[in-house]
């Protein structure tokens, strides 16, 4: 019984540490969207909110999503 408890105890221990793994992760990436976002001078402000609102809903998913978009089109218009 106690090797039960001590082996729950470490993955308990381990999923904590990948949960704070992704809230850190989330955080920077949400972070450095807003950022991004407040940078682009493309966009209009009605565009910028609903994106805004998207990074609060899901802020990792559409953090991703939204830089990706950013960056691929930062890189279209440099090579033109």
């Amino acid at each position: 019984m106690d090797k039960l408890i001590n082996d729950f105890s470490f993955g308990l221990f381990a999923w904590q540490i990948f949960l704070l793994f992704l809230l850190i992760l989330g955080a920077v990436l949400f972070l450095w969207a807003v950022v991004c976002l407040f940078k682009s001078k493309k966009q209009s402000p009605k565009i910028k909110l609903l994106v805004l609102i998207a990074l609060f809903t899901f802020p990792i998913i559409s953090s991703l999503i939204y830089l990706s978009d950013y960056y691929s089109k930062d890189i279209k218009d440099r090579m033109l």
